[in-house]
């Protein structure tokens, strides 16, 4: 299989009265689907991930107890834990694991001090007792922060803290530093085309992004030096993690926003990344959620930098402040659910420790269906060479206005169309398809000698093309 979206030009040979338009996840009117309903509770984050484990989900994700007088320390973090069948309604399973909180009535995972950011992989095949991994970060003696890798045979019961397996600089120094500075936000995926966990994080230091005594004892940074970027390593077991590298970072003029955190999804045959961007211009420091994609996990394109994917909320609603996503979206037959978490506060510590709406909310977006080459009202077109190792059908993701209308032919190399296979053979294209195979006066097989295919439209939207044999 192989499929083309439509994020920009790079896909066409060529183009004629188009447009390039994001297209925006919808967010559920009922949002938050989860968040305080507890006396016990305090600010929930969705520092964390869904999966959908079967027929059901599970979530994970940060508890944070912060003092809401001066300094606005974190008191305490811990790692929670709940269930949903739908996605919509959520349950808190009481699993009596840490008694000092409402008498051990509460959701919470094993206690470990200043563990946060929960990242769980189920794997499709159990090593052992080791069928779920979690990635998190944490701050535990003797060794301090970083990012640790624990087990679990149900998604519930837990090896924590379990092992170091990434210590930055910034971790081992950041006490030491005169302002903020902490390499403390993760992603973890697995990549099936790599066949590897893939381990992200946010680092502040451009420099070795391994911690070692000898070079970085003595290791001293001013604020200056410092700013969010994404970096990258990559594990075939878990346990030997190689390529530490910085593969995004913000352009060196822009002194307005960061990068905080990079939720990658392996989508086909390209890797849809959602980035939440810090913008901290005018001492704003609100989080965004923007849409990126790639075609090897590594090198980056941001087609639509001045329109969020998700958008914050208004002044002080819910996700009018910071927004998080998660590591993962969760694909469905028809369907892509995006797992976000947001707050009415700002990035700002006296804003979070008094915040009083948060929680965790759903987006949800019909597949396919992150761009669109738009076809205005003037007839468009747009000529695209069909890779080689396409098969033998096409299917359409595309949607049109009442007055709208696509029509697709198929050109040999010499970009003439192919009898049998005219726009005007072009069997009638539904005004809402999801995936709809194309056909010429009923034939859905496309030729051998195809070497182009042309779409020629207006008042309508195409977001892919499939290819299948």
């Amino acid at each position: 299989m192989h499929k083309i979206l439509f994020f920009d030009a790079s896909e066409l040979a060529d183009f004629h009265n188009v447009s390039f338009e994001l297209n925006t996840p919808v967010k559920l009117q009922h949002n938050p689907v989860l968040t305080k309903d507890q006396p016990w509770e305090s600010l929930i984050c969705t520092y964390g991930s869904v999966i959908k484990d079967s027929d059901h989900y599970k979530m994970y994700y940060t508890q944070w107890w912060l003092d809401e007088k001066e300094p606005y320390d974190c008191l305490d973090e811990a790692i929670a834990y709940a269930e949903s069948e739908d996605g919509l309604i959520w349950k808190k399973p009481n699993l009596n694991n840490i008694s000092k909180v409402n008498n051990g009535n509460n959701n919470l995972l094993k206690r470990v001090l200043s563990a946060d950011q929960p990242c769980v992989i189920k794997r499709d095949i159990a090593v052992g007792d080791k069928q779920y991994v979690m990635a998190y970060y944490g701050d535990f003696e003797p060794l301090g922060k970083g990012v640790r890798i624990a087990f679990s045979p149900d998604g519930v019961n837990w090896d924590l803290p379990g092992d170091v397996v990434w210590q930055t600089p910034i971790d081992k120094i950041a006490h030491n530093l005169s302002f903020y500075a902490a390499d403390d936000t993760i992603n973890f995926y697995f990549d099936p085309g790599l066949n590897k966990y893939i381990l992200l994080r946010k680092v502040m230091y451009d420099g070795e992004l391994v911690y070692d005594e000898k070079s970085h004892k003595d290791l001293m940074l001013e604020e200056q030096d410092c700013s969010r970027m994404i970096a990258r390593c990559e594990s075939i077991d878990l346990v030997n993690w190689t390529n530490h590298e910085i593969i995004l970072k913000p352009k060196k003029d822009n002194k307005q926003s960061d990068y905080h955190r990079l939720s990658i999804t392996p989508y086909y045959n390209y890797y849809i990344g959602l980035l939440e961007i810090f913008h901290h211009k005018n001492d704003k420091n609100t989080v965004d959620i923007h849409l990126l994609y790639s075609k090897d996990s590594k090198t980056w394109i941001h087609p639509n930098e001045s329109i969020p994917f998700i958008a914050n909320g208004n002044k002080g609603e819910w996700d009018g402040g910071v927004l998080f996503v998660q590591p993962t979206f969760i694909q469905e037959e028809k369907t892509i659910k995006i797992f976000y978490g947001g707050m009415d506060a700002r990035m700002d510590e006296k804003e979070m420790a008094q915040s009083q709406a948060f929680g965790v909310g759903l987006a949800e977006l019909t597949k396919d269906r992150f761009s669109a080459v738009r076809f205005n009202e003037t007839e468009g077109s747009v000529l695209i060479l069909i890779p080689d190792k396409v098969g033998m059908n096409v299917y359409i993701n595309a949607i049109s206005d009442a007055k709208g209308a696509i029509k697709v032919a198929l050109l040999d190399g010499n970009k003439k169309e192919i009898d049998g296979c005219h726009f005007k053979d072009c069997d009638t294209i539904s005004s809402n398809a999801i995936a709809e195979i194309l056909s010429w006066s009923n034939e859905k097989r496309i030729p051998s000698n195809t070497q182009f295919i042309s779409l020629s439209g207006a008042l309508a939207k195409i977001y892919s093309l499939t290819f299948t044999k």
